[in-house]
């Protein structure tokens, strides 16, 4: 019995999923299809979040490329920081003093801060699938030397 209503209560879960609508455009998801096939083709695997960004690892990160707006297109490639809890966490007042030099410093990459973490990123405006081709390593490779600055200037405020 207890089976049966798991496979019923599975089943209906699965069904809701599927008719869980998207917030994107029909332009929105063909580049984001274009944006997956290209990190196939690097050698990335990825998975799609809730929140319909595309989710990757690179160098070991977590990182998420999030679209939106259309014509041109909006895109944010983020990454995951330096965590603000627990006994090893930054402290909030210099994280903020941070990230506020750190974006003077650095205009390609924004260093934003949610409840929890320390977030980096770099915003791109593209029109089409082959911009974001372009501009994709340069893109990873900024947003990787963006931690060890931000721990640089932490350390020093922090001193």
């Amino acid at each position: 019995m207890k089976r049966v209503v798991l496979f019923i209560a599975l089943c209906f879960s699965l069904t809701a999923v599927s008719f869980a609508q998207s917030n994107q455009t029909s332009a929105q998801k063909k580049l984001q299809n274009d944006i997956v096939n290209f990190l196939k083709e690097k050698g990335f695997s990825h998975s799609i979040d809730d929140n319909d960004d595309v989710v990757f690892k690179s160098e070991g990160k977590t990182h998420w490329i999030s679209i939106s707006s259309d014509s041109p297109f909006h895109i944010a490639i983020f990454k995951m920081g330096s965590s603000l809890e627990g006994n090893n966490g930054l402290n909030r007042n210099i994280a903020i003093k941070t990230c506020n030099v750190l974006n003077a410093d650095l205009p390609a990459i924004r260093a934003i801060f949610s409840d929890t973490s320390v977030w980096f990123y770099f915003a791109l405006i593209i029109s089409s699938a082959e911009d974001f081709r372009y501009v994709f390593e340069k893109s990873l490779e900024m947003i990787s030397k963006t931690e060890p600055t931000f721990r640089k200037y932490y350390n020093y405020f922090k001193n």
